[in-house]
């Protein structure tokens, strides 16, 4: 069994699931979070919901699909954009965001 009660969810048993969805201890984080901050911004009313401008590299890779290598490929080619908060490296959703249009651009242009 695994508990999702951080997030104010209920328990699930895994064999509910097929076995096609297999997700990586730090996927599982991120899907967890995501349901934790959408749970507490829905809980306060005038709240001011903010979408984030910039991600961790990892975060951003499992929004485009791509592995780890691949990421860092992007980056190192520049096409996606990349900063420094101390040792905290952080990729800006802008950058992913063009990154996703230019692939589609460059798809219905074929």
């Amino acid at each position: 069994m695994l508990s999702l009660s951080d997030s104010g969810l209920t328990e699930f048993n895994a064999r509910q699931f097929p076995s096609i969805f297999v997700f990586s201890r730090q996927t599982i984080r991120l899907i967890l979070h995501s349901f934790a901050v959408a749970r507490c911004t829905s809980q306060h009313q005038g709240a001011i919901e903010m979408k984030p401008i910039a991600v961790s590299p990892r975060a951003a890779f499992a929004a485009i699909g791509v592995g780890v290598t691949k990421g860092y490929e992007l980056i190192n080619s520049g096409e996606l954009e990349v900063f420094k908060i101390g040792r905290a490296t952080r990729v800006t959703t802008k950058s992913v965001e063009a990154f996703v249009e230019k692939r589609l651009a460059e798809r219905e242009a074929a």
